[in-house]
């Protein structure tokens, strides 16, 4: 058998060729305009995640930065406990060494006016035993005045002016009030507000009150 032959296309007139021509030119135009359209697309995606890569690299920058922040706020804080606690330790040496200082002061007054004290106690007892030998002795010898008693002295400081003295000078030295304080305390003891003090005082009133006596004679 033979094989049929196959059908030729009929040639094309030069009007459905020019159709054709113009159809294939429109589609060309609209593939290149389609193409246009994607090109611009891509190119706007490619924008957006750029300005969203750029975002989240100022994100991650922002973040690295509030993080320094913290981490400098957690230090300075924790600086700031440190100096705190520092000067609460410091305070409280501070305090201790006043309270010893103090209790040192009142010691040393304490055995100063004990000292004194026993120093008054023999000063009575020799004036009593000179008022005895003199009134034992003969009637012919010249008599002598006895001391005054108690071996007090007219022209001793009293508690009152010492305490006066204190009040109108001690501002000026801030560091000694504490120790007048113990001593006009401890002197109580010894005399009233008014009356002179006893002679045997008169070494420690002008060695411990020395800088308030020279301020009242100014």
């Amino acid at each position: 058998m033979h094989e049929p032959h196959p059908t030729r296309p009929m040639p094309l007139s030069e009007r459905e060729l020019a159709e054709r021509t113009a159809r294939l030119i429109e589609r060309e135009a609209e593939i290149a305009r389609a193409e246009a359209r994607l090109a611009g697309a891509v190119a706007a995606h490619k924008e957006v995640l750029r300005k969203r890569e750029q975002e989240l690299e100022e994100g991650r920058a922002a973040r690295a930065e509030l993080a320094a922040l913290r981490a400098r706020r957690e230090d300075e804080r924790r600086a700031l406990a440190e100096r705190e606690r520092a000067v609460a330790d410091a305070e409280s040496l501070i305090d201790r060494r006043t309270e010893l200082i103090v209790r040192r002061e009142l010691e040393t007054a304490r055995q100063a006016i004990e000292i004194a004290t026993r120093q008054t106690e023999t000063a009575r007892r020799d004036v009593a035993l000179a008022q005895h030998e003199h009134q034992d002795a003969p009637r012919a010898r010249t008599p002598v005045a006895p001391p005054p008693t108690g071996g007090e002295a007219p022209a001793g400081r009293s508690l009152g002016d010492l305490a006066r003295l204190v009040e109108m000078h001690g501002n000026r030295h801030p560091d000694r009030l504490d120790e007048w304080e113990a001593y006009l305390f401890f002197l109580g003891d010894h005399a009233t507000a008014d009356d002179p003090l006893p002679a045997v005082f008169d070494a420690l009133v002008a060695d411990v009150f020395e800088p308030l006596l020279d301020d009242d004679r100014e």
